[in-house]
């Protein structure tokens, strides 16, 4: 997770993949960590070699069945208008009830 951090912050942003203690993979989305100012063909390209690169660390994926692209999947755990739980920078919180969930009371 350090490494992908320090990947993160050095490109400003964007998507990286890490495999045994290296980076992989990586797409620089410098504006907002989100979007690039590259031609869109340049960021498909790059986007293209960086899911080629989660192969061997993902194995066989997907793993339901919904999509063959990890940072989709990873996308949504954060999206906190599509039920049920999901991750925010408040914390866990349960959709469906519109409220927070202590995570502590889960931990045994």
């Amino acid at each position: 997770m350090h490494l992908a951090v320090e990947a993160l912050v050095d490109m400003r942003g964007g998507l990286v993949a890490i495999r045994n203690d290296e980076v992989v993979g990586r797409l620089r989305l410098p504006i907002g960590g989100l979007m690039s100012s590259s031609q869109g063909s340049k960021v498909a390209v790059d986007y293209k070699r960086l899911l080629e690169a989660t192969k061997p660390i993902f194995g066989k994926f997907p793993f339901d069945g919904t999509t063959d692209n990890p940072f989709m999947v990873l996308s949504f755990l954060s999206l906190a208008v599509i039920p049920h739980l999901k991750i925010t920078d408040m914390g866990l919180v349960d959709v469906n009830n519109a409220k927070m969930v202590p995570l502590w009371n889960h931990i045994v």
